[in-house]
């Protein structure tokens, strides 16, 4: 039993630090970088203006 205990544990522990346990968090670089121009303010947006929740070139 404790053999197959530390097997399991090795192999958790080798696709943790894989590419497959690291794929949901991306390579942290943009993908496309060209810049877009904004479109316009929705409808019933009285200020005209957006607001962005991150800030550009950030990523969480």
């Amino acid at each position: 039993m404790t053999r197959i205990f530390a097997s399991a544990l090795v192999l958790v522990a080798a696709l943790s630090f894989s590419a497959t346990g690291l794929a949901q968090f991306g390579t942290g670089t943009p993908v496309d970088v060209e810049e877009h121009e904004a479109g316009p303010a929705p409808i019933r947006d009285l200020t005209g203006g957006w607001t962005r929740l991150r800030p550009e070139g950030r990523f969480y």
